[in-house]
């Protein structure tokens, strides 16, 4: 008998070790799980604050400076490649006229309701806040 109740207190310790041992593994993914992403969040942070400011058009007046920089679209007079710029033209062009192609009477094909992309995407999406 008392051998049995050696190797029950035995099998009692292991199992007691083997579920502190659980009980740190599953602490530590925890803190992982939340340190991860503080991390990278830090890591984005400092990231973006290297980087360098998007130059503002130098049709925006002095008085503007130092204000939030936005995207602006490129102008397709400077695209040098004929290809490349007859491509651009043509994507500006569905944009503006996207019923004309897809539209109920497409002459590609009549999949849409007849609005132009341009409805949403101001000024073929080249608008600040126009897209």
């Amino acid at each position: 008998m008392m051998s049995n109740e050696k190797d029950i207190s035995n099998t009692e310790e292991k199992l007691i070790q083997i579920i502190s041992k659980l009980v740190m593994i599953v602490v530590v993914l925890v803190i992982s799980l939340i340190a991860i992403p503080i991390v990278l969040f830090y890591n984005e942070n400092s990231n973006n604050s290297k980087e360098e400011v998007i130059k503002k058009p130098s049709s925006i007046s002095d008085t503007q400076k130092g204000t939030t920089a936005y995207w602006v679209a490129a102008d397709i007079d400077s695209i040098t490649e004929a290809n490349q710029k007859a491509t651009v033209e043509y994507g500006k062009e569905l944009i503006v006229h996207t019923s004309k192609y897809f539209g109920p009477n497409g002459s590609i094909a009549k999949i849409s309701n007849g609005l132009n992309c341009q409805n949403c995407h101001l000024q073929a999406g080249t608008a600040v806040y126009g897209n």
